[in-house]
């Protein structure tokens, strides 16, 4: 009978739900944008933020690739990229930027809970740095700091090499993602005493990631972000300094994601956002950012 010797009913596992894909598994997760990943990845990522605003066009396309040690738990990591800018008046430059190597470690703590802790370091080897470089050159370095929302700081301060920690936390479950984290970064200069005043600057950055699996293919999300200069002496004490910089930067980014298997293990994620600031010397510059993202994790 169909039910098996006796009608004792159906088979072990006849009802059993398929087995989930790595790839599919994956797309469980929701990929920050400009925030670090909470489940160390083996990945490829090419993304570019356009930034329009007053000052004018910024192009920062970067470049991650890494390898995980321990699938989803430990990996090893580095970043580095280029920055275009045509300014609403001067030449327009294009420019390398510092590189940066890090370490992702993001254990399961509890059922859908990870802990993260990041660190790393940029080295000052970007383009604009010395005391005898183009001041075209620093200007458009200096130019992705805004184009991705103040986050990366590290790779656009090209005369200081940059130790960096952090540690943060992400719920996973249900197709739900949230996520925080925070960051410090230890500025130290090493060269370009004449165009940086600071020997030392320690910048404080944070996130808040908020993503939901819509449909297996499509993840949508929003991201907040804020920066903060604990020390920067060139800057005013107050809360604000001349030329408008606050010590503070808050944004905001929303976007979609999709979830495209290449194969049972490989997971396509291209990603569009849009970001505006909150307030401060963006909003003043009316900043609107463009993010286009392409990670491929394996």
């Amino acid at each position: 009978m169909r039910g098996g010797r006796h009608g004792a009913g159906p088979r072990d596992g006849a009802f059993a739900q398929p087995a989930v894909s790595p790839a599919r598994a994956r797309a469980q997760y929701s990929l920050p944008w400009t925030m670090r990943p909470a489940v160390a990845p083996t990945l490829a990522r090419l993304d570019s933020s356009m930034s329009f605003s007053t000052p004018g066009f910024t192009a920062v396309t970067l470049l991650t690739g890494g390898y995980a040690f321990v699938p989803g738990t430990l990996g090893l990591y580095g970043r580095a990229g280029v920055v275009h800018q045509t300014p609403a008046t001067g030449a327009a430059a294009t420019v390398v930027s510092n590189p940066i190597v890090f370490g992702l470690y993001t254990p399961l703590v509890a059922p859908g809970w990870r802990l993260t802790v990041f660190a790393g370091v940029a080295l000052p080897v970007g383009g604009g740095g010395g005391d005898s470089a183009d001041p075209n050159s620093l200007r458009t370095v200096r130019s992705g700091i805004p184009a991705r929302s103040a986050m990366d700081n590290a790779l656009f301060a090209v005369n200081y090499i940059t130790p960096t920690a952090g540690v943060g936390a992400a719920f996973i479950r249900y197709g739900l993602t949230a996520q925080a984290e925070v960051t410090v970064l230890q500025l130290i200069r090493v060269r370009g005493e004449s165009r940086d005043a600071d020997a030392m600057r320690t910048n404080f950055t944070a996130g808040l990631h908020l993503g939901y699996l819509l449909l297996p293919w499509l993840t949508a999300s929003a991201e907040f972000h804020y920066q903060h200069w604990l020390h920067n002496p060139s800057l005013d004490p107050s809360a604000t300094a001349p030329a408008g910089k606050p010590r503070g930067q808050a944004t905001v980014e929303l976007g979609v994601r999709a979830n495209l298997p290449l194969s049972d293990t490989v997971l396509a994620r291209p990603g569009i956002s849009f970001g505006l600031p909150l307030g401060g010397p963006m909003d003043t510059d009316a900043y609107r950012i463009l993010h286009l993202d392409l990670p491929v994790v394996f």
